[in-house]
């Protein structure tokens, strides 16, 4: 008689676990139906939109559109004696001490063309760098034609980006006046 009433207690006492225990994994096997089913429902939504949403947000695609800027750099002087003196050489206004005009654009997916024209004083404007750059490898890329050479710090700076006014001294001594720039190649690797 003992065994019969540990039995139907233990009987009894898993019973209603193993009942509900049943109901939610139909439960939970449903919600993962419909989960699967929502899922498709948004990749197929989304190829669509890829299909139809090809350009920007305005409409443009902009990936071989050129790059253009022009940079000024003025000089403005002051000289209290007025500007009557012929003979002086820092009379009172605003000069050019350098004009840049840089373009740059993609020729394809994997190289980039970039040159400055610059313009010194009131001289006519001349090529200072024409470099094409392209990613050969994931980690491996090339440059090619005349460009600052990566010495120091300050060689690859243009005028209008130096931290000082005038370029440092040992610069100039070493490199010259204007900085050290050659027609040739390079490598990069990462």
């Amino acid at each position: 008689m003992k065994l019969f009433g540990i039995l139907f207690f233990l009987i009894g006492f898993f019973y209603p676990s193993i009942h509900a225990h049943a109901v939610s994994n139909d439960k939970i096997r449903e919600d993962i139906k419909q989960l699967e089913q929502r899922i498709k429902k948004l990749e197929s939504g989304r190829k669509n939109s890829q299909l139809n949403n090809i350009s920007t947000a305005t409409g443009l695609s902009r990936s071989f559109n050129p790059a253009i800027s022009l940079n000024g750099l003025l000089l403005g002087t002051y000289n209290s004696e007025g500007n009557d003196n012929s003979s002086q050489s820092n009379k009172t206004g605003l000069s050019v001490q350098e004009m840049e005009l840089q373009l740059a654009g993609n020729v394809d997916t994997w190289f980039r063309v970039a040159t400055t024209f610059s313009m010194e004083g009131t001289s006519q404007f001349g090529m200072e760098e024409l470099v094409g750059s392209g990613l050969i490898t994931n980690n491996l890329s090339l440059q090619v034609g005349k460009f600052f050479v990566p010495i120091g710090k300050h060689n690859q700076l243009h005028t209008h980006s130096q931290p000082f006014v005038a370029t440092p001294v040992s610069n100039e001594m070493v490199l010259g006046e204007d900085g050290l720039k050659e027609i040739g190649f390079g490598a990069s690797y990462l």
